[in-house]
């Protein structure tokens, strides 16, 4: 038996430095046993029409602007084309998901995981997910026919890490009227790790009795950088480890 972590990324151009981080902060505990790490770059999917948008609506040129503008009018059209890039990076992925792009991702999640299954037949898995990236694996586990393949499969999937996520805000997808009796199929445990201080994470455990909260305070973190740095947390990457290690 071989174990695998599928880290799932979330929005963003910094979701690439997100997942190296959590990859460079797990790898030397987990150098001397059977667990190896893969991660899900989902944001492929998306990136090549974000850049070619960004070319579009945020084209800057320094030499043009300093003929017609003064200074600061130079600098504030430099920072509103940073800030609209910066925008197309986190809301076109958001954009992106919750399109019809969303049963892309998620194919394409079952695809990696069944290409795992292919050369390795006894792999088992676990899911560190951060952000966007715990509602695209929720929505993945919770779909009845991924469920079935995992039956028919024998896909095992042991436990089940959201990091930062936004699950209690998604629930506005669902009708407020209906009560969510969700279960995921998992062998294990389903640990949600936040900071009270991220504005986009939050606790879990009274909206899915399903699922245990592990609150931390991140060390050099606030409100603003919170959301982005669980993975340089030694607290964090523990309560993982214990786990999986």
């Amino acid at each position: 038996m071989s174990r695998y972590i599928i880290f799932i990324h979330g929005i963003g151009d910094a979701s690439f430095s997100i997942a190296k981080s959590f990859e460079e902060g797990v790898s030397s505990e987990l150098q001397h046993s059977d667990v190896r790490v893969h991660t899900f770059f989902w944001k492929a999917l998306v990136s090549r029409r974000e850049n070619e948008l960004s070319r579009v609506l945020c084209r800057y040129s320094s030499r043009a602007l300093a003929l017609r503008f003064n200074i600061r009018d130079a600098v504030e059209t430099y920072l509103i084309a940073r800030l609209k890039r910066l925008m197309i990076g986190y809301f076109g992925d958001a954009l992106f998901y919750l399109s019809s792009n969303g049963q892309r991702v998620r194919s394409a999640l079952k695809s990696e995981i069944l290409a795992i299954l292919k050369h390795d037949r006894s792999a088992e898995f676990s899911i560190v997910a951060h952000s966007l990236g715990s509602v695209i694996a929720f929505d993945l586990l919770c779909d009845s026919r991924f469920q079935a393949l995992m039956s028919r499969r024998r896909i095992v999937l042991n436990n089940f890490f959201t990091v930062g996520s936004p699950l209690a805000l998604f629930r506005l997808r669902v009708d407020g009227r209906v009560k969510e009796k969700v279960r995921i199929p998992i062998r294990g445990v389903w640990i949600n790790i936040y900071d009270r201080r991220d504005i986009v994470g939050s606790g879990l455990s009274r909206f899915f009795p399903q699922c245990r909260d592990f609150e931390v305070k991140i060390q050099g973190a606030n409100a603003l950088t919170a959301h982005l740095k669980y993975f340089d947390d030694s607290n964090v990457l523990s309560e993982i480890l214990k786990k999986e290690a």
